[in-house]
């Protein structure tokens, strides 16, 4: 069958604005491709990264070397696997500030609307960068949400879920990751190209879900990478079962579509 054809230009549009939502609130600070794919849900990992390169081309946006949130969270992982802590991120610069500038309300607005999260004032209202009339549009919708909502709630909604208060459930998904892990290594019928790599985020998985305050956005993203890779690929073995288990428990637990 053939594949759905990938929109680069709008892709293009959307990874600019989320850098230009990070110059305008964050004083331009770098941001590694895993923030950048949090915030665009349209469009997948693979497809985020072919558009940051084109963009670094282009001078639109540019690459430095930064401390990796990811690489903090899984440092014993990342020290076992060999993996530096510092990773490229990406800042818009001032060609991509003028680019995004050049925009018309209206495509502005509408590209807003694929973001997953805009930035936060101050005032606990979310808010587009400021210089455009879409921004006033977008702080009049998020006005209507109640930002008081704790952190401690399961939605995927919040951005971090307290493992204090949800410790059965975590405890229960924790051990089916544990499973999965060993299922996998252990059965060499199931050997892949990049089984090293998918076992190395299963194991950043299986940390994630010890800390006080899980991250529902990282915890996504290897959900949808690997452990639905997993149960895809292997679907009619024990580790397509496993992974079917943690996919269940996730999405119950963290309110989530998987």
């Amino acid at each position: 069958m053939p594949r759905n054809k990938i929109d680069f230009n709008e892709a293009r549009d959307l990874v600019l604005l989320v850098l230009y939502e990070v110059f305008s609130s964050e004083n331009g600070r770098f941001k590694e491709d895993i923030d950048i794919v949090r915030r665009i849900k349209k469009h997948n990992w693979n497809t985020i990264d072919i558009t940051i390169r084109d963009l670094i081309k282009e001078e639109l946006i540019e690459e430095g070397k930064i401390d990796s949130s990811f690489r903090r969270l899984t440092g014993s992982v990342s020290r076992v696997l060999g993996v530096d802590a510092t990773v490229s991120g990406y800042a818009i610069t001032k060609a991509g500030i003028d680019e995004v500038q050049k925009w018309t309300d209206e495509r502005f607005d509408t590209r807003a609307k694929e973001v997953s999260r805009s930035t936060k004032t101050q005032d606990g209202i979310d808010k587009l960068p400021a210089g455009s009339q879409a921004s006033e549009q977008a702080a009049s919708t998020a006005n209507s949400i109640d930002s008081s909502e704790s952190d401690k709630s399961i939605p995927a909604s919040n951005r971090y879920v307290s493992h204090s208060d949800n410790e059965p459930e975590i405890a229960k998904l924790r051990s089916s990751v544990s499973d999965l892990i060993e299922t996998t290594k252990e059965n060499r019928d199931n050997d892949f190209d990049d089984k090293e790599g998918r076992l190395g985020e299963l194991l950043a998985l299986e940390l994630q879900l010890s800390q006080p305050q899980i991250s529902v956005p990282l915890i996504e993203i290897i959900l949808n990478d690997t452990v639905k890779y997993l149960a895809n690929k292997f679907a009619d073995n024990a580790v397509g079962i496993a992974a079917n288990i943690v996919l269940h428990l996730a999405a119950s637990l963290f309110g989530i579509t998987l």
